[in-house]
């Protein structure tokens, strides 16, 4: 154990090797380290990590409750898994711009980390790495990272905002699972698959944007997000899985595209505000209770290809109708002449706003129209007239 460390700045130049590696420091190479669980359970307030330092590792300040400040030098390109985990009084993180990887757990447990920068030098965000980070309000995922691990976020209470950047494909298992204070998300187009319990329990949550590369929606990716009330399901969505939007109360109305085959489960078990469900034409398979607990769902369009045990994945009081390939061709060339009767709408009411202006400058003072109206006021008041 240390003896009564409150803050730590250390440059390669101000210890030699021996007290290096007694202060938790040790050699790999040409380059300096923290060791696993060098600093585990020291009563240490703020720490700089010199640029010397190339990695930290695994539970290098695990359960240092009083650390509230860390600053991580720019030459660190690897945070071991559990770093940090368990610093309850850590307030402020600031992550170097080498970083490369921020392992799993590394910030779990966290409770007061209001305020981390993730640099665009990270690719890597582990499992759980900000797992139970309460009073986190806002987060920004850089364009550089490819993969949210599962349960990165999960148990985030305070996260209110989050930026995805444009080159994750991945968003892992309960990745923002309780999330209580999110109140709207963009799933950016790069991403293909939204993992199982993604956003369960975000129950502020009321806008979602799917972005158009999403193939698969996970089970209770969505559950229980309370606020929900409208959702738009991309053209690239295969299947919908498990209780995808169970409990979902507000959902009003939901458009299932044709590319999805497969609803499965109780996707929308307990949507209680669900009014009007129209399913595309591809879809060959709903799944038991898909629809259950949707008292208010009075219209279901479905395919005429789906079997009458499909259909009773609907509440009895909702009127079920089939629909041909023709009848989908048809709604698709309905909605085609709908938007060209707008456009053409939009055309008329410009045209006849450039015609009224035009009439009011010719009218205006000087303007030829008012010239020739003041002309034939002359002809009349002298006899011209007659």
């Amino acid at each position: 154990m240390l003896p009564n460390l409150s803050s730590l700045s250390l440059g390669v130049d101000d210890v030699d090797a021996p007290k290096r590696k007694r202060q938790g420091y040790y050699m790999i190479g040409e380059f300096q380290a923290i060791r696993p669980y060098a600093f585990r359970g020291e009563s240490i307030v703020a720490f700089t990590i010199p640029d010397s330092v190339k990695m930290i590792g695994e539970g290098a300040f695990y359960g240092c409750r009083k650390l509230a400040n860390i600053t991580i030098g720019d030459s660190v390109t690897t945070i071991g898994a559990r770093a940090f985990e368990g610093c309850s009084s850590l307030k402020v993180a600031t992550i170097g711009k080498s970083v490369t990887a921020i392992g799993n757990g590394t910030f779990y447990g966290c409770g007061k980390l209001t305020d981390v920068a993730i640099p665009d030098s990270v690719k890597m965000i582990g499992e759980g790495a900000f797992y139970g980070c309460r009073k986190l309000a806002a987060v920004t995922i850089p364009d550089s990272v490819t993969t949210i691990g599962e349960a990165t976020f999960n148990g985030c209470s305070s996260l209110a905002a989050v930026t995805i950047g444009n080159s994750v494909t991945e968003i892992g298992d309960s990745a923002f699972d309780c999330c209580t204070s999110l109140t709207a998300v963009t799933i950016p187009n790069s991403v293909t698959t939204i993992g199982s319990l993604a956003f369960i329990g975000c129950s502020s949550l009321a806008a979602v944007t799917i972005g158009s590369s999403v193939t698969e929606i996970g089970d209770n990716a969505f559950g229980d997000c309370y606020s929900l009330a409208a959702v738009t399901i991309p053209d690239s969505v295969t299947t919908i899985g498990d209780s995808a939007f169970y409990g979902c109360t507000s959902l009003e109305a939901v458009t299932i595209p044709n590319s999805v085959t497969e609803i499965d489960f109780y996707a929308f078990d307990g949507c209680s505000s669900l009014a009007a469900v129209t399913i595309g034409s591809s879809v060959t398979s709903i799944g038991d209770g898909a629809f259950d607990n949707c008292p208010s769902l009075a219209t279901v369009i479905i395919p005429d290809t789906l079997s009458d045990t499909d259909a009773s994945a609907f509440p009895s009081n909702a009127h079920v109708t089939r629909w041909t390939a023709t009848d989908y061709r048809r709604a698709g060339r309905w909605r085609l002449l709908r938007r060209w009767a707008r456009l053409v709408g939009w055309l008329a009411l410009r045209l006849r706003n450039a015609m009224a202006r035009a009439a009011e400058r010719s009218y205006a003072p000087g303007g030829a129209g008012a010239l020739a109206a003041q002309e034939n006021f002359n002809d009349l008041a002298s006899g011209g007239g007659a």
